[in-house]
Parts: structure tokens; C-alpha cells; sequence
């Protein structure tokens, strides 16, 4: 609880209207101890060796039975795609714990997103195609970079919410929690 105030009060501190701060609030009340749903389909490819999984290894990738940091990101938004580069830094800072990152990539264009990986980011690590953009849809995020970034536990239940590339204090409280684990 202490967690969700410390990242309520960190996110409020980005929030530039009146409208947005309901949102935020709203979103982390009702989120609070809820379980993420993962789309019926999908497939995780990894962008270093140029593969795309099958369903059934795509779906342990996503159902790891640890933690697991979950982000969605509009591979058609050139800004969105090129937080990758940020999040090297945070898959390194995690590298010895028993941690998954689950990057939910929704894009009209996919040779677009890696087009742009391949020239500007370097970006690596599997990433999960959401075709119909379901994971967003069926969790009901909203379009806000402080909210779509999440930590669940091995069963999908939502321990923290807030991106943790916005804020050291977010950042500090997965430390806490991934650590603590």
C-alpha cells in the first residue's frame, strides 16, 4: 500500500491537469491487486537473432513464473519506440535477478519498428508482437506513459504501476520490490 501511495504521489508529480491526475488516480485505484490479462494471441520475437518464437515458447516467455516488469509500446510512435534505448540500461541493472521484461509491442507497421530498431536502437532483448493490441484493450490502459508500465508477480497480480524510465523514485521502489523478492 505504502508503494502504490509513494507511486501515486511520484506520478502526481508529472501529472499537468486536473484531468490527468483523475485519470491517474482512477486507474491506480482500480488496478490495486488486480491481474493482468495476456492476449489469446501473440508472438515474442527476438529482435538480436531475427526469430520469431513459436505460440507455445511465445506464451512461457510471457508466462514466466517470476516477476515480471510489463510495458506496452506503439511500435508506429517513433518517441515510444525509441524509449528501447533507455530500457538497456534497466534489463542490464536487473540482469542477476529473477526478473522477465515483457515488452508489448502493438504496431500497424512492424517492418516500420524494426526498421527503426535496427538503424537508431540495437534493442535486443525479445520484445512480444500484440497484433490486435489486445494486452492494452483486455488491461484497459490508458494512452499515458507514467501508467503503462507495470510489475506483476508470477501469478499476473499487479504489485507496482508507474514507468520506471520517468522517475528514480519509481525506479527505487521496483528496486525494493524485485529485490525484496
Amino acid at each position: 500500500m505504502k508503494a502504490l501511495i509513494v507511486v501515486f504521489i511520484t506520478i502526481g508529480i508529472f501529472a499537468c491537469t486536473d484531468s490527468r491526475t483523475k485519470q491517474i488516480r482512477s486507474f491506480l485505484k482500480n488496478k490495486k491487486g488486480e491481474s493482468i490479462c495476456m492476449p489469446d494471441s501473440f508472438n515474442v520475437k527476438s529482435l538480436g537473432e531475427d526469430s520469431i518464437f513459436s505460440f507455445s515458447v511465445s506464451k512461457e516467455f510471457v508466462n514466466f513464473p517470476k516477476l515480471r516488469i510489463v510495458t506496452s509500446i506503439n511500435g508506429d510512435c517513433h518517441a515510444c519506440v525509441n524509449q528501447l534505448k533507455e530500457w538497456k540500461s534497466i534489463i542490464n541493472k536487473f540482469s542477476k535477478r529473477k526478473v522477465r521484461f515483457l515488452f508489448f509491442v502493438y504496431a500497424e507497421n512492424y517492418s516500420r519498428f524494426e526498421l527503426m530498431n535496427e538503424r537508431e536502437i540495437n534493442f535486443e532483448y525479445p520484445v512480444v508482437y500484440d497484433y490486435s493490441n489486445a494486452y492494452t484493450l483486455k488491461n484497459e490502459i490508458p494512452d499515458n506513459y507514467l501508467l503503462n508500465t507495470m510489475l506483476i508477480d508470477s501469478l499476473g497480480k499487479i504489485i507496482l504501476v508507474g514507468n520506471l524510465l520517468k522517475s528514480k523514485e519509481i525506479l527505487k521502489l521496483y528496486e525494493d520490490a524485485i529485490i525484496g523478492k
